[in-house]
C-alpha cells in the first residue's frame, strides 16, 4: 500500500500527500541523489521510497518494505503521465492528482493480477464442482445400469414362469377334456 506521494518539478517539491516535514526533507535530499537515474528505490528503516525521474519531473511514493514494486512503478508512471496532461500545473491540481492516483492504486480491486487470481480461483471452484457432479452422475448411471440389469433378470424369470404356467394349464385342459369326453 502506498502511504504517501510527492511530485517535484525542476528540482523543487511542488506537492506532497500527506504533507510531512520529515518526508519533504528526505525528498529534497533524494532530488539531488537521483539526478541521473530513471527509477530509484531507497530503503530507510523498513520504508521504501520509490522515485521516477522523467525529464524535469520527479514523482515519489512511500511504501512499506514488503509492498509490491509493480504497483509502485505503475503509480509513478501514471502520475507522470497525468501530470504531463495538466495545463498550467498548480500545487492544488497536483495535490488532487496525487490523492486521486493514491486512492486508485491503493484499492485492491484495481490490481489486475489480484483480480485475475480471484477469477482463476472462482473458475477452479466451478471446475471442482463440475467434476464432483460428473462423478455423482457416473455413480447414478452405474446404479441405473444395475437397476436395468436387475429388471431384465426379473423379466426373464417372469417369462420362464409364465411359459411353465402356460404349459401346465394347457396340460390340465387336455387332461380335463380327455376325462370329460372319456366318461
Amino acid at each position: 500500500m502506498i502511504s504517501s506521494a510527492a511530485l517535484a518539478h525542476n528540482g523543487k517539491i511542488i506537492a506532497a500527500v500527506p504533507k510531512s516535514r520529515k518526508m519533504i526533507d528526505f525528498l529534497a535530499d533524494m532530488v539531488e541523489k537521483s539526478a541521473k537515474q530513471d527509477f530509484l528505490t531507497v530503503i530507510d528503516n523498513g520504508t521504501m521510497i520509490h522515485c521516477l525521474r522523467s525529464g524535469d519531473v520527479m514523482v515519489f511514493c512511500e511504501t512499506k518494505e514488503k509492498s509490491k514494486h509493480r504497483t509502485c512503478n505503475a503509480f509513478l508512471l501514471s502520475v507522470d503521465e497525468h501530470f504531463k496532461k495538466i495545463e498550467k500545473p498548480t500545487p492544488s491540481k497536483i495535490t488532487t492528482l496525487l490523492k486521486d492516483r493514491l486512492k486508485y492504486y491503493n484499492d485492491p480491486r484495481n490490481d489486475k493480477i489480484i483480480s485475475t487470481q480471484k477469477k482463476v480461483d472462482e473458475l477452479k471452484d466451478v471446475m471442482i464442482d463440475n467434476i464432483e457432479k460428473i462423478l455423482e452422475r457416473g455413480q447414478k448411471l452405474s446404479d441405473l445400469q444395475q437397476s436395468v440389469q436387475d429388471l431384465d433378470d426379473t423379466s426373464n424369470l417372469f417369462r420362464k414362469d409364465t411359459r411353465k404356467m402356460k404349459w401346465w394349464y394347457w396340460f390340465l385342459y387336455i387332461v380335463t377334456g380327455a376325462w370329460i369326453f372319456g366318461n
